[in-house]
């Protein structure tokens, strides 16, 4: 765990949380149509898209989220004193530190906006609501990692790793 600059412990993701592939339901999300300002002030980070009906499954929010070469980024912070997200937490860092090629990755909430008009399977703009941490992601270009310190958009050392679950409706 990282501390942040109030000497206070911090558990830290990031990742890609959707990408353009075509997902497992056959599904092509294009993530430059994405509306993300409800996401950023409102939005939460659940396991397995349970918020709805187990708020227990609730365990964190974003940090930041972007849109960049057409993939969604985010990074967050999952709740401190939450037995499930250092759950989590720990076991995304078990994956990384065992030299495992698995990885957590994640599915995006939201609602459908527009669909292209001659293939109903390709969803051209989304409201994105929240985002699901899954071992089994829709889209397998999906990861997420641990990350270290508290770096924000705009600081010199900010970047996402280049690795890549819809569950937009």
């Amino acid at each position: 765990r990282d501390r942040n600059k109030d000497g206070q412990e911090e558990m830290l993701i990031e990742g890609i949380a959707s990408d353009r592939s075509e997902d497992s339901d056959g599904e092509v999300l294009e993530p430059t149509g994405y509306e993300l300002d409800y996401f950023k002030k409102f939005g939460l980070l659940n396991w397995q898209h349970r918020a709805s009906v187990d708020p227990s499954s609730i365990v964190g929010e974003p940090i930041d989220a972007k849109i960049q070469d057409n993939k969604f980024y985010i990074k967050g912070r999952l709740f401190n004193n939450n037995p499930l997200a250092e759950q989590i937490y720990a076991l995304a860092k078990s994956l990384s530190d065992s030299g495992s090629t698995r990885r957590l990755g994640f599915s995006i909430e939201g609602k459908a906006l527009e669909r292209d008009l001659l293939n109903n399977k390709i969803i051209k703009r989304a409201k994105i609501t929240g985002v699901a941490i899954t071992p089994t992601p829709k889209n397998a270009n999906t990861f997420l990692d641990v990350c270290k310190g508290t770096q924000v958009e705009g600081d010199p050392d900010y970047e996402y790793d280049e690795e890549i679950d819809e569950e937009v409706k």
